[in-house]
């Protein structure tokens, strides 16, 4: 297919809803297929909430909004269906998938065990070139945080993580994690809809850093899944407010998930 070109920062900062800041892998390639290009903008825009949940995607909206073709913007839609950010039948038609408040404790109760195993045996692995590359996106991550970056935080959360997980040496491990991680891709909004997280969160990986770098495994995961339980909480703090769900937060200390 034919490449499509990333337009220049100074547009990317003129037309924020256009060209929205998708994940560190557009900027290193420096172009993106159409359908690839709509398949990142889609997604970040349903995990950010630009589409939120329920709502329609017509494709000759879509289309018009994005700048290219419809063909593109059906491949999108495939995509994220297989990956259960789009839900679609023929009655209704595409719309961006609303997942029960049961649906998400399952999934991020799997989240939450795999990352703590990966985190666990990061540790035992040799650490030095992780703490540097740690080092390097927590200084990052203080930027963003003073800047009230909140998408770009995000990018940077995940990559903190990814950096620990990879190490962990079990490509499998590392693939099922991803995998959850995109089907759980909305908690990330909460650093959008809570800016005082952001620096909550930071406090966090610090914490999960030092960890590490005394390469003490157990306290590393101990510390892991509380920072994990604490996001996901305050995601579900919002879903009871916007949604009206009913029922209580998991418990940090002493939890069964520790």
């Amino acid at each position: 297919m034919e490449p499509f070109a990333q337009p220049p920062d100074t547009a990317a900062k003129d037309k924020k809803e256009v060209w929205p800041e998708m994940t560190a892998r557009k900027t290193e390639k420096g172009y993106l297929t159409k359908s690839r290009y709509a398949y990142m903008t889609l997604r970040e825009g349903i995990i950010t909430r630009r589409y939120r949940p329920g709502s329609p995607m017509i494709i000759t909206n879509l289309s018009k909004s994005l700048g290219v073709s419809e063909t593109p913007v059906r491949d999108a839609i495939k995509m994220l269906i297989s990956e259960g950010f789009v839900v679609s039948n023929d009655h209704v038609g595409a719309k961006v998938a609303s997942p029960s408040l049961e649906d998400l404790k399952n999934m991020f109760e799997m989240l939450l065990s795999l990352q703590g195993i990966a985190t666990r045996m990061a540790v035992y692995q040799d650490p030095a070139g992780l703490l540097e590359e740690l080092e390097e996106i927590l200084e990052k991550t203080k930027l963003y945080i003073h800047e009230q970056r909140h998408e770009e935080y995000g990018i940077l959360n995940d990559r903190f993580h990814d950096s620990i997980e990879s190490r962990c040496r079990n490509l499998e491990l590392v693939s099922t994690i991803n995998s959850y991680r995109e089907k759980t891709g909305w908690v990330r909004s909460l650093f959008v809809l809570n800016p005082k997280r952001l620096e909550e969160s930071f406090d966090e990986h610090v914490e999960i850093f030092g960890a590490l770098k005394e390469r003490k495994a157990r306290a590393a995961e101990k510390i892991l899944k509380k920072h994990l339980l604490i996001s996901f909480n305050g995601y579900l703090d919002f879903l009871k407010k916007e949604k009206g769900y009913e029922g209580k937060e998991y418990e940090i200390d002493g939890s069964r998930w520790i």
